[in-house]
């Protein structure tokens, strides 16, 4: 319920007897995913070093990462690209609250461009969120989720979205800006409601 519905994989699969670049392009993103699931995408919590522009990197591969397998387990009904995928997100759901700020970050003053905790900045945070709430929303169905599993990913969904709304002078936040980074972070949001049943995020 966030960029694809049932109605657009159904249409998407049905194609892929059909189409030979759509049946091409999966059979790529599934090869580079198997190779992925054997090396182990698993991310480490960071402890209380200065977060580096490597580890913001890895952030970022594996938010694409838990797209691509949500993506290739509607397509292909495989579980268990569903499962590693539901595994990245319960270990970052487990680490985030030990990854620390950037240097000189305080609560009362947050620099947008510096204080993303997964990536560095507000704006690539952003599109963190977005594709691992897209990831999340494709892979809602897996049998295997326990009801203490999808709080923990939307607690961790919510605790990555809260900095883009949490109020910094007054009733100002980051996502009542008229930008296009607080566009792509209020979508971000929104997405992760969606994705996570959280009507919070939503409103």
């Amino acid at each position: 319920c966030t960029l694809w519905d049932q109605e657009d994989i159904d249409a998407l699969k049905a194609q892929i007897a059909t189409n030979p670049a759509l049946k091409d392009n999966l059979d790529k993103l599934t090869a580079d995913l198997d190779k992925k699931i054997r090396e182990d995408l698993t991310p480490l919590a960071q402890g209380g070093e200065a977060p580096t522009t490597e580890a913001h990197r890895m952030h970022a591969a594996n938010s694409s990462a838990m797209a691509d397998l949500g993506i290739a387990y509607v397509m292909t009904g495989k579980e268990e690209y569903a499962e590693y995928a539901k595994k990245l997100l319960l270990e970052y759901a487990k680490a985030y609250k030990n990854m620390p700020h950037g240097e000189g970050w305080t609560e009362k003053k947050y620099r947008s461009a510096q204080d993303g905790r997964l990536t560095g900045q507000f704006l690539e945070d952003g599109f963190w969120l977005a594709r691992a709430a897209f990831g999340a929303d494709l892979i809602y169905n897996l049998k295997s989720w326990t009801p203490e599993e999808r709080a923990q990913v939307k607690d961790f969904l919510e605790d990555v979205a809260s900095e883009f709304y949490h109020p910094v002078i007054g009733d100002s936040n980051y996502i009542s800006g008229t930008h296009n980074r607080a566009a792509i972070c209020t979508s971000a949001t929104l997405m992760a409601g969606y994705a996570t049943d959280n009507e919070k995020l939503v409103n």
